[in-house]
């Protein structure tokens, strides 16, 4: 940024920047939504799985958002297929609740921790 972009106080002016990322922002929010209506998972949440039931989502290859009972596969041996998909969806309550379909068990998932390779000991930390 040159000098003359520069706020009076020094600070970067970043009005330009806001103003030009507005609309693609706005652009996003509208393929998001349309892509949740076609049933595709748009990765703005982690999957879930019902902890007393075992209901799971899971994503297809083509993107799909597709719950199945766990119970039902061995998941080594049986491959998830959109077949598999039971139809139901779970309902987003609010405040980071759901509402599983199949057993009415209302529960908040588990915050998704950091991948495994990623802890507090800096030598196994990616360089």
């Amino acid at each position: 940024m040159r000098k003359d972009e520069n706020d009076e106080d020094g600070t970067p002016d970043v009005s330009g920047i806001v103003d030009a990322l507005r609309p693609l922002c706005e652009e996003i929010a509208r393929l998001n939504a349309q892509a949740r209506e076609l049933g595709l998972f748009v990765n703005d949440r982690p999957l879930l799985e019902c902890p007393h039931c075992r209901l799971v989502e899971d994503v297809t290859v083509e993107g799909f958002l597709i719950v199945y009972a766990a119970t039902d596969y061995d998941m080594d041996a049986t491959p998830v297929t959109p077949a598999s998909d039971t139809g139901r969806h779970f309902a987003d309550l609010s405040e980071g609740q759901f509402l599983c379909p199949a057993c009415g068990t209302v529960f908040t998932p588990p915050e998704e921790d950091e991948p495994e390779w990623w802890s507090d000991d800096a030598d196994r930390r990616p360089k």
